[in-house]
């Protein structure tokens, strides 16, 4: 295996892991992911407790993982 087919899986993971996080994030808090702007601008928008948020895909990946951090904590 050579680091292009490494990066690809990688994406591949990662692409899997916001589509999970932001339906998550959906369904317990309201939090909606544009993931279809990631697909297509490389940047993600979220909309989350009344306020808009652009980022890219790995800070959209910790951010939607500090959403379900969060909750979880609040479940608790």
């Amino acid at each position: 295996m050579d680091k292009s087919q490494v990066e690809e899986q990688f994406q591949a993971w990662i692409d899997q892991q916001i589509h999970k996080l932001s339906t998550d994030a959906l369904v317990n808090s309201g939090a909606f992911t544009c993931t279809a702007c990631g697909d297509q601008t490389g940047d993600y928008l979220i909309e989350y407790e009344g306020l808009s948020f652009r980022y890219s895909k790995d800070r959209t990946y910790a951010f939607l993982d500090f959403v379900a951090k969060k909750l979880s904590r609040q479940a608790q």
